[in-house]
């Protein structure tokens, strides 16, 4: 089952241009985290995502946006929206899936040189939900963990998410960080069969007993928290 990860909260404010006098303004709205994953949708035959943007900017204004990705030249200029009267716009871009991290950056059209870019990254690439409890205690228990982890080969190209106290983690599965010798060979598998890609696993385990809408309940609590 497949997820796409990723909303939009905080604000990234546009630079000023010291050589001319802007008359209008723009932001954009920072992802909830740096390094959000979204699926390609690699299972339906896909290879793109769509992201959502969304910020302010001068009432009325064309919004041109392009992805500037690591490793790789920026995209093309594209006018996607155009600010409400209110000065709010949203938009969406789409990525294919690509091995480095990638910011978003704006501009107003009719002065190019007013932008703002996110300081937070995104990525294209796999989500993968595990729907067991075995999962849980072979992966990430670290009770019984007593192997040395295996060298990861290439630290940040897989993610694991779960609950902690009902508190969603983050973790990023680096060679000093494997958080279990599990983890880190699950991970060199996922890398190994899709070098240069990124993935994310999300932990969906439930305790045993729990009523149907109890675990209901919990599975939307820890799909809201993921962003």
């Amino acid at each position: 089952m497949l997820f796409m990860l990723g909303l939009s909260v905080a604000t990234a404010a546009a630079p000023k241009s010291t050589s001319q006098t802007p008359t209008t303004t723009i932001s954009i709205n920072e992802f909830t985290r740096d390094k959000t994953l979204f699926d390609s949708g690699v299972a339906v035959g896909r290879n793109l995502a769509t992201i959502g943007l969304s910020g302010t900017a001068t009432p009325d204004e064309p919004i041109e946006v392009r992805l500037l990705p690591e490793g790789e030249s920026p995209t093309s200029w594209e006018t996607l929206t155009t600010a409400d009267p209110n000065g709010d716009w949203t938009a969406t871009v789409t990525s294919p899936r690509r091995p480095g991290w990638v910011r978003v950056e704006v501009r107003v059209q009719s002065e190019p040189f007013v932008r703002a870019m996110t300081t937070t990254r995104f990525g294209v690439g796999h989500v993968i939900a595990l729907w067991g409890q075995s999962e849980v205690v072979r992966l990430h228990s670290q009770v019984h963990d007593s192997l040395t982890p295996e060298q990861v080969l290439e630290d940040d190209a897989v993610q694991a998410i779960w609950l902690d106290a009902g508190t969603p983690v983050v973790h990023h599965i680096t060679d000093a960080a494997p958080h279990s010798s599990a983890l880190a060979a699950f991970a060199n598998t996922l890398i190994g069969e899709r070098p240069g890609e990124k993935f994310a696993l999300v932990f969906q385990a439930v305790s045993r007993g729990m009523s149907d809408m109890h675990r209901e309940k919990q599975s939307a609590a820890f799909l809201s928290g993921l962003g």
